[in-house]
């Protein structure tokens, strides 16, 4: 009859076992090999080894990046592998996470792009194998072409305006005075993805209300603004 195996590794020293109380046995050993240098424990109750409780808690699209939270049973000392794969491409290794005091690993993922679905897990060690939570899959919403106009409105001195692009294409931002007279023109096609304030500097505006005119991959946008002194 064969036994357990405890772990796969070559570096294992020292082991010690010892019965936890309920019928089971705890085995301890000292590891020192292939990145896993320390003391690591295994429980094995009468049906084998108690595995890792590692569930997810929340996981969300917020501000252009993927927010994700899971809950580990085994406490503050559990480190974890964040996978990420996308419908076209396999799982990808991103960063190491480590549980918190009270058993909480977060991530932030930021390498997200508008309008993309991504899938995420968690990869663990468990008796000396990786193991993997359930993949979770968060989709990023779309951006779509925005012209808020002046920052502040009305604005003294030089204004500011906010607007969103949703991809990088041929653009062009224009201000005009109440006489239709452009003041302010710029090329927006170098842009990057997302939400931009341009300071409108060298305009020289006067007091007065003025027409900001966003053009991007054949539409257009317009907005009012205020200057005073």
């Amino acid at each position: 009859m064969y036994g357990l195996r405890v772990a796969a590794s070559v570096g294992q020293e020292d082991t010690r076992i010892a019965a936890d109380g309920q019928g089971g046995a705890i085995v301890a050993w000292d590891e020192g090999c292939c990145g896993r240098t320390g003391i690591w424990a295994q429980r094995y109750g009468p049906v084998g080894p108690t595995p890792v409780q590692l569930s997810l808690v929340s996981a969300a699209a917020i501000d252009g990046h993927i927010s994700l939270e899971w809950f580990g049973a085994a406490g503050g000392g559990l480190r974890a592998t964040a996978y990420r794969r996308t419908e076209s491409a396999g799982w990808l290794a991103l960063t190491t996470v480590s549980a918190d005091g009270t058993g909480h690993l977060r991530y932030e993922d930021r390498a997200v792009s508008p309008g993309q679905r991504y899938a995420y897990r968690l990869g663990y060690l468990e008796a000396g194998a990786e193991q993997f939570t359930a993949e979770t899959w968060v989709d990023v919403p779309a951006l779509g072409l925005a012209l808020e106009g002046f920052r502040p409105n009305p604005s003294v001195g030089v204004p500011r305006v906010a607007f969103t692009l949703p991809e990088i294409g041929p653009g062009r931002l224009e201000v005009f005075d109440v006489a239709g007279r452009e003041v302010f023109s710029q090329d927006m096609g170098s842009l990057a993805t997302g939400a931009h304030q341009l300071a409108l500097n060298g305009a020289n505006l006067s007091p007065g209300i003025y027409v900001t005119r966003l053009t991007h991959e054949g539409r257009t946008l317009s907005a009012r603004g205020v200057v005073t002194r």
